[in-house]
């Protein structure tokens, strides 16, 4: 069944068309292509609901609904899934910022302490983000289809967005 009506267009901000390169606006348009779409692209393409990704990071850390869904990952194997494995201090060389890296993981105690030391997920390319917080017994994602060329911690609608998800939780 077709189902490439439900995926919407990526687009790029005033900001980011005036600040990326032409080869980056083809790629852009190349991700608007239902081909990619219908590819496996490990860490570029994957095309889902901020729902269907939050209960994904709950599921690495819980039973769901009620147990009649078991977790993914039994707790030995959750943890040596989310231990770093960056050299302490280490500057990404992508990014330029000192984050950690666990295997799959980007590790979010540095960027969102306030979520607890254990906080793992992903952010995307132009502001989503995807993660869990095990302490908090908490998973959360935000997906965009509007590049804005920024990491989520410093995208201007989603950083608010997590002060308030971490005031609530941390009461």
């Amino acid at each position: 069944m077709n189902q490439e009506y439900r995926v919407s267009p990526v687009e790029l901000s005033e900001n980011m068309k005036q600040n990326i390169s032409e080869s980056n606006i083809e790629l852009v348009a190349l991700f608007n292509d239902p081909r990619t779409h219908r590819a496996e692209i490990p860490a570029a393409n994957g095309i889902a609901t901020a729902s269907s990704i939050a209960r994904l990071y709950s599921a690495l850390n819980t039973d769901l609904d009620g147990g009649k869904f078991k977790r993914l990952l039994n707790e030995d194997i959750l943890k040596l899934a989310t231990r770093s494995n960056t050299p302490e201090g280490e500057i990404d060389l992508v990014t330029q910022l000192k984050v950690s890296f666990s295997m799959g993981f980007l590790l979010f105690h540095d960027i969102f302490p306030e979520f607890g030391p254990d906080t793992f997920g992903h952010d995307g390319f132009g502001g989503s983000i995807g993660f869990c917080a095990p302490t908090k017994n908490f998973s959360f994602a935000y997906v965009m289809n509007r590049l804005e060329g920024t990491s989520a911690d410093g995208y201007p609608r989603i950083a608010p967005m997590l002060k308030k998800i971490a005031e609530f939780l941390n009461q």
